[in-house]
Parts: structure tokens; sequence; C-alpha cells
């Protein structure tokens, strides 16, 4: 999944930047064809170190003070950087630890997650929430 926004005429930018989360365990890692196996993650890492200033400007441009960025791959970390402050006034950065809201960006995370799980028939496009988590209290009929 590619989510594609053109912003500040650096749309290359924000596909890189949006593509990161909807990487899985079964995804090939971003890597330049002539790249050996053993170094797709020197490769990835240098290239996510490279858009450290666009991904400042984008912060700026839209305002968001602090962000994390993680990439897991087999259930092993194996990229992490933070950017700005996740408290702006005492100018403390985020770290590992910082909780950040997701807003939005939930839904994308929500498809992607259903997504894998209809892969694994584990669930239908059409399971209800409601039979999938039992325990869970929900009063809408509808999910």
């Amino acid at each position: 999944m590619l989510l594609e926004f053109p912003v500040a005429g650096d749309q290359e930018l924000y596909r890189a930047v949006c593509a990161a989360p909807c990487i899985t365990n079964d995804s090939p890692l971003p890597s330049s064809a002539a790249a050996k196996p053993t170094n797709i993650m020197e490769s990835l890492t240098s290239r996510l170190d490279a858009l450290r200033p666009k991904i400042e400007e984008l912060m700026r441009i839209g305002g968001t003070p602090g962000l994390s960025l993680g990439v897991m791959h087999q259930g092993t970390q194996v990229y992490f950087a933070s950017y700005g402050y996740r408290d702006v006034e005492q100018r403390l950065p985020p770290n590992e630890e910082t909780i950040l809201p997701v807003c939005s960006l939930t839904k994308a995370v929500t498809s992607a997650a259903l997504g894998i799980l209809v892969d694994e028939n584990k669930a239908g496009w059409d399971t209800l929430v409601k039979d999938a988590l039992p325990s869970l209290d929900i009063k809408d009929e509808t999910l």
C-alpha cells in the first residue's frame, strides 16, 4: 500500500514517509536494485537518515512539534529516529518511550491489520468488531 499526497512540490519524499508504516514481515524492504541482501539494512538506514532534512521541513510546514520513526523487520527494530520535541517548552526530544498521538493514522493501520487478518483467513471484510472482540463493550450494533 502506498499513500500519495503532494506536499510542497516534494511528492516523492512524502510517498516514502507514508509507505514506511505499511511494511510488513512479508514485504521486501526498500532497496536499490544493486543492493545485495546483506546490505539492505545499511541501505535502508542510510536512505532514511538522508531524509532527515526533508522530514524536518515537512514538520515545519505542517506545524508538527515532534515525531518518531521506527522500522520493524521480522519482529526486530531495525531503525529508530526521533525528530523535534516531545515537550516544546522544555525542548525535550522524543525517545523510544514517548507516547505520541497517531490521529488519523489509526485508519491506515487498522485497515492494514484487517487486511493481514483477511489474508490469513482469520477474518473477512464483513466481520463485525463485536464478533471478533466479544469482550469489547460496543453499543453500536453495526460494528
